[in-house]
């Protein structure tokens, strides 16, 4: 009977173990949907806040004038690509843990890179956006200036540097 005890103690360990690691999940996953919720709602507003501060310091803007909804409309569905587009990188760079040792060492070298150019094409995206360049011209405009966005993009990875500088993103 007291093995029944034991038995009973392990299972209860990995009811708890396991609540909490649902925790754990379910609390990470709400905190990347609010994020790209957040990109998406505030995308045509950042937009326009980029326009503006574009005119008071240059006196004019190179952005197109559009009506709010179409320029709604536009971001809603170009931000769309984007967050799909961070979010499936990363997973398919989770496949190349299949691959023993070496695919762990090239995980880490080749998602380093991807997040700082990932965090440098967040910030450059709004003037980008508003310049009304499709995703694609935008991810062609990245790859051509990869060497720009991994510097400026390793500088934001610098704790507290992204926090002083993100207001400037916009």
């Amino acid at each position: 009977s007291w093995y029944f005890s034991l038995i009973n103690f392990f299972i209860k360990l990995l009811f708890y173990f396991v609540k909490f690691l649902f925790y754990v999940i379910s609390f990470v996953l709400l905190i990347i949907i609010c994020y790209f919720l957040s990109a998406l709602i505030n995308a045509p507003f950042n937009e326009l806040l980029s326009e503006k501060v574009e005119t008071l310091y240059k006196g004019k803007s190179d952005a197109t004038d559009r009506a709010f909804f179409s320029l709604f409309i536009f971001s809603i569905k170009e931000e769309s690509k984007k967050l799909l587009f961070l979010i499936s990188i990363p997973g398919f760079l989770l496949l190349l843990h299949l691959i023993p040792v070496a695919g762990s060492l090239f995980y880490l070298l080749i998602s380093a890179v991807f997040t700082t150019w990932a965090i440098s094409f967040d910030a450059v995206d709004y003037s980008l956006a508003r310049r009304n360049f499709s995703f694609r011209e935008r991810l062609i405009f990245g790859r051509k200036n990869i060497g720009l966005y991994l510097g400026f993009g390793l500088l934001q990875l610098i704790p507290g540097v992204n926090f002083l500088f993100s207001p400037l993103f916009i």
